[in-house]
């Protein structure tokens, strides 16, 4: 059995953003994602901690914590956890670091709705995958 909803959190430091993304998500994805925003980084580690994230969005220029700090601390904390990279930089060594600590994808901004579906997509079929091959292993197990 799939374990839905997936949680799936938003990191930005643009409450606009962030009101958009919650809004658009929770009305495309209703019974697939529940959504967390925080314009914090060290409340969106709380909250990974906490919640048991599967999709994180992290922006990459934050004042409290660098973005790819909260990928690498999210990594520490949970490996399994999807994060997808916000930027407003075209730096692709950035995004490329990003990538070897364990990012899934990134977004460059101003990115638009079906740029976002694709990697949410990309993440919830990932774990949908998973999700059945896990079933399958206790499934055989039991017989």
């Amino acid at each position: 059995m799939i374990k839905r909803p997936y949680k799936l959190l938003v990191i930005d430091d643009e409450e606009a953003l962030l009101n958009i993304l919650k809004q658009y998500l929770e009305q495309k994805y209703p019974d697939i994602l529940q959504v967390f925003v925080t314009p914090n980084p060290l409340t969106g580690l709380e909250i990974v901690k906490n919640e048991d994230i599967n999709i994180a969005f992290v922006d990459l220029s934050m004042p409290e914590m660098s973005g790819d700090k909260v990928l690498r601390e999210i990594k520490n904390m949970k490996q399994e956890c999807e994060v997808i990279i916000l930027t407003g930089s075209s730096s692709f060594a950035l995004c490329s670091a990003c990538f070897y600590d364990g990012a899934l994808s990134y977004l460059k901004k101003p990115f638009d709705f079906d740029e976002l579906e694709n990697v949410v997509n990309m993440a919830v079929q990932k774990f949908d995958y998973w999700s059945r091959i896990i079933n399958k292993v206790v499934d055989t197990r039991k017989e």
